[in-house]
């Protein structure tokens, strides 16, 4: 009995660059962004009266407690005016204090890597809005900017939406040096809660600035 011959198959698989998943590229991920937009709604009248305070005011002040949707909101705001084209960049800062007034610790790398962990709230916002790989293209080209409050001095920022988180913990130097950084074009918002006060020591900086506004002045 003749034996059958056994048949060879080569398998040749792809080479491993035809098989990578291939980054979205930029437009992409802005258009299908555009196309999902999430728009803010507010919850609560307060809430409202945000969202039209930052819509037609350059400076807006939000003090409240904690949990009220002060920093939310406002990221969801500042997320629809840049998709709009009414603002080309966002600007992320606070005072960095731990809680209870502790020392801040040692965090490695550039001043933006530092000034990370204090900004995740905001972060986590414009992320809700934006989407996250939006929003980290946008850190990366520095569209959006991590700037810790001590670096703003010197700089002025047009076009710009600025949320300024936590201030109950600005120093009044710190508050007056960020009123001065507003550009043309641009708006600010100012959050905190007079409640939360981690600065154990020297004048609040918000509930200062909030006096001299008042008055008629910084």
């Amino acid at each position: 009995m003749a034996r059958k011959k056994l048949k060879v198959v080569e398998v040749i698989y792809p080479p491993k660059q035809d098989v990578i998943e291939r980054e979205e590229s930029w437009e992409a991920i802005r258009d299908r962004t555009l196309k999902e937009q999430v728009s803010v709604k507010a919850r609560t009248p307060n809430q409202q009266k945000l969202i039209t305070s930052i819509l037609t005011n350059v400076i807006t002040f939000v003090i409240g407690s904690s949990g009220s949707g002060k920093t939310f909101v406002s990221c969801g705001v500042l997320a629809n005016l840049f998709l709009e084209g009414k603002i080309s960049k966002i600007i992320l800062t606070r005072p960095p204090v731990e809680v209870g007034g502790n020392k801040v610790p040692f965090y490695p790398g550039s001043h933006t890597d530092k000034a990370f962990p204090y900004m995740t709230p905001m972060i986590e916002g414009l992320s809700h809005f934006l989407g996250k790989k939006y929003v980290d293209k946008l850190i990366k080209s520095e569209i959006i900017e991590i700037v810790p409050i001590g670096l703003l001095r010197g700089r002025s920022f047009k076009h710009a939406g600025i949320l300024a988180d936590e201030m109950q913990n600005a120093t009044p130097a710190q508050c007056k040096m960020l009123m001065t950084r507003i550009g043309t074009g641009s708006r600010i918002i100012i959050t905190g809660d007079i409640e939360q006060a981690d600065r154990n020591h020297g004048d609040n900086g918000l509930m200062d600035l909030v006096e001299r506004l008042r008055e008629g002045g910084v």
